[in-house]
């Protein structure tokens, strides 16, 4: 096997939840705020990460407020991962995918490159106990056999060379234009006609509700019965 089949490229937002931490910290942080909606202080586990993989954008701090100030979610977002992006990483949750690929990859020489957008992101990683290499902003594919890809929308502004690459796409709503029939944007429909396609979820054995009008009062599981292992 050639050494470029044993690198593998991994959004760092794919291995830890940043977007559950963030919204999480938000809710916190600022306990009855007059911009944030009242229902979400009441969600359920399960609710909250139903919410998480089914919010419209990549911002997960748009769906917390209410919508007279959802033109401020960037301007939030920006702040919170510029002022307080250490104490987000050290709260996110990991996700199953680093079991997947600690199992599929970890004994079999391949070396896991996490491509991080940040600094405290680097300095994450390379603190961990595991043997990945931790790169600021990877912006090409072409040594890469196989990545691992959180949001699509940027992926071909970001990242040159993706042309015979085995894509592996992190399942949730803001990369789908419909999410439930797994429909990708068209924007990035071109990438499927060079490179092998498959969606991967987060959390093996999560189930979202087929009912898109769920209301918190429906969703009284506890998600860490319904979470275990891997799935792609």
């Amino acid at each position: 096997m050639a050494q470029r089949d044993k690198l593998i490229f991994v959004d760092f937002d794919v291995l830890f939840d940043t977007a559950h931490a963030s919204a999480k910290y938000i809710l916190k942080k600022y306990p009855k705020s007059k911009y944030i909606r009242k229902d979400a202080y009441e969600w359920t586990p399960y609710f909250f990460r139903c919410k998480i993989l089914t919010r419209e954008s990549f911002n997960p701090i748009e769906m917390l407020l209410k919508e007279e100030y959802v033109d401020q979610a960037d301007s939030l977002y920006e702040e919170l991962r510029s002022r307080h992006w250490g104490e987000i990483l050290a709260k996110s949750p990991q996700t199953d995918i680093v079991k997947l690929i600690n199992s599929s990859y970890g004994d079999y020489g391949y070396t896991i490159h996490v491509n991080c957008s940040r600094l405290e992101e680097q300095t994450f990683i390379e603190r961990l106990k595991q043997d990945w290499r931790a790169e600021m902003d990877i912006d090409n594919a072409k040594k890469y056999f196989s990545l691992f890809v959180y949001n699509m929308d940027t992926l071909m502004d970001r990242v040159s060379n993706i042309d015979g690459k085995s894509l592996y796409i992190y399942y949730h709503k803001p990369n789908f234009v419909n999410f439930k029939e797994r429909l990708l944007k068209e924007s990035v429909l071109p990438l499927g006609m060079s490179n092998t396609i498959a969606f991967i979820e987060p959390y093996r054995g999560f189930e979202l509700p087929d009912d898109s009008d769920m209301t918190p009062n429906d969703m009284e599981v506890d998600v860490n019965d319904n979470v275990t292992g891997i799935s792609i």
